[in-house]
């Protein structure tokens, strides 16, 4: 682990500015991860909602969080709202409320189409439902507290875009339940034989980026590309260590039935401003579950000096089973701060 850090700090410190860095102050968080297809499977007609059979892990993922107030009076008549149309007998059917909510939420949430928020500011599902309105990390928790809320575990995930991890029980006691993908609003990204490359197994909402002091203005962006061949990965790997970007020739696409790929992944934080001493705190594509993840990472940033270290971390839920594994990133202040 020491020579991964060792790579992580070096390749920061040898990152050359690009021109095309806005005013301000961006660092990049650049994973190559390995990805088998986790051919997930589709949710069956039989499937159903019994809230009490679940076991006790599995109801963690009913539960409320600041974020998916899943008892609040918002989501109870959102809930209320978008099953109103489906008859009490087949409010138990998984599929029948699944297709209730996406409905409902497509309709009544609509999606910012502006850059996304500052991380710390990404409201929780009872504010979203109030406006009518949110980004697509937002709309997801909605998504989410109302599932919950419906009786169905479910957890945000991220896969391209911001999508619903949930469980699904059978109508048969005799075979066992299982976690899906499930996204209404983006289908592609939900595309059942594409991992989910950042997936944390555990109840909690975790975000995407968080930055310490909490609120520091800044904003997102989330990029990938996927490559079949190890060489070819390799060569575009190189690119994105030197300038925090990928290279100008798009990458392949991939056949269809390909038993696995490589995928390299781009979360930027870009502040307006100078953020001072700061920390960036960005979770790695990870599934230990699915034995497959990230390989090699690395931090771009437009002024390496800045860079105090890099850390590889882990955050364990023992509870729950749950590993949120990533990076987090100390800033200095800039000699124009008057800071070291």
């Amino acid at each position: 682990m020491s020579l991964i850090l060792a790579a992580c700090i070096a390749a920061a410190s040898s990152a050359a500015p690009s021109a095309a860095v806005p005013p301000g102050f961006e660092v990049r968080i650049c994973a190559l991860v390995e990805a088998p297809a986790a051919a997930w499977s589709g949710i069956q007609p039989e499937a159903v909602i019994d809230p009490a059979a679940l076991s006790w892990r599995r109801k963690a993922f009913l539960s409320s969080s600041a974020t998916i107030p899943v008892a609040s009076p918002e989501v109870r008549r959102a809930l209320s709202a978008a099953l109103a149309s489906v008859p009490s007998a087949s409010r138990s059917r998984t599929i029948k409320v699944l297709d209730a909510v996406g409905a409902w939420v497509s309709a009544s949430v609509l999606e910012d189409p502006e850059p996304l928020r500052t991380p710390g500011d990404w409201r929780g599902a009872d504010e979203v439902i109030r406006t009518g309105h949110g980004n697509a990390f937002e709309r997801v928790r909605v998504l989410v507290a109302l599932l919950r809320a419906a009786g169905i575990p479910a957890k945000p995930g991220f896969n391209g875009v911001p999508m619903v991890v949930l469980f699904v029980a059978p109508g048969s006691a005799s075979l066992p339940g299982e976690w899906t993908v499930w996204d209404p609003l983006h289908p592609a990204g939900s595309f059942c034989r594409l991992p989910v490359a950042w997936m944390p197994l555990r109840a909690g909402d975790v975000p995407l980026v968080a930055t310490a002091p909490a609120g520091l203005p800044c904003r997102v962006t989330v990029a990938t590309r996927r490559w079949a061949g190890r060489d070819d990965v390799r060569r575009a790997w190189e690119t994105v260590g030197r300038i925090g970007a990928f290279p100008s020739n798009p990458a392949e696409p991939l056949p269809v039935g390909t038993p696995a790929w490589w995928e390299i992944w781009i979360i930027g934080v870009a502040f307006d401003g100078d953020p001072g001493a700061a920390t960036v705190t960005v979770p790695l594509p990870f599934a230990p579950e699915l034995k497959y993840g990230t390989r090699d990472q690395t931090v771009w940033a437009s002024d390496p000096a800045r860079l105090k270290a890099v850390d590889q971390w882990s955050e364990t839920d023992q509870r729950l089973g749950g590993l949120v594994h990533g990076l987090r990133i100390r800033l200095s202040r800039s000699a124009a701060g008057g800071g070291r």
